[in-house]
């Protein structure tokens, strides 16, 4: 075989090696959060622990790809709440979806949560979308005045970490999504 074939198949072998790590890293960080070792990425994908260092060098850059993987599924439902003819309707599919999304990933939190360092990448363009549909929101008189991308925040994140720390059910969850809603829709 020569080195172009044996280069060219350990790089689909790398590849392919890669996109396992990746999944497995958010599959494990969706059940288990930060706590998640780089060890049982190893193990789960079936790689050896140098495989996944490559793909995650430090424990920041397992976390940063996971933050962007979740962001970008969150600017994707914000462009669809934006996109919505009915700008609450939009609005309660996407504080329903985030919240349930948040208790079955819930890296989703830790990457929601304000915290110090340097903000993901997508975290730009979620605040901007946010922005965006708060002021649809307001122009559509479909929440109270004065309700901020800030006031959104604290509810949300803020009834999810209580939610987490009561390992909450998909009811408890719905609940709390119908309770945010209620908070801010206008009177």
């Amino acid at each position: 075989m020569s080195d172009g074939a044996t280069t060219g198949h350990r790089r689909a072998d790398a590849v392919r090696n890669a996109g396992r790590v990746q999944e497995v890293a958010l599959e494990l960080l969706a059940t288990r959060g930060s706590e998640t070792t780089i060890m049982d990425i190893a193990r789960e994908a079936g790689v050896g622990k140098a495989t996944v260092y490559r793909n995650f060098p430090t424990k920041a850059a397992l976390l940063a790809f996971a933050a962007e993987h979740h962001g970008r599924w969150l600017v994707d439902r914000l462009d669809a709440a934006i996109a919505d003819p009915n700008a609450w309707g939009g609005f309660v599919e996407l504080v329903r979806d985030t919240m349930a999304r948040i208790r079955t990933a819930p890296i989703l939190l830790e990457a929601l949560r304000p915290h110090d360092g340097p903000e993901p990448a997508v975290g730009d363009t979620v605040n901007a979308r946010l922005q965006r549909l708060v002021a649809s929101l307001h122009a559509a008189d479909a929440i109270r005045p004065g309700v901020t991308v800030e006031d959104l925040g604290m509810l949300i994140i803020g009834t999810s970490e209580y939610l987490a720390s009561r390992s909450a059910t998909a009811a408890d969850t719905d609940r709390a999504a119908e309770l945010i809603l209620a908070a801010v829709a206008a009177r």
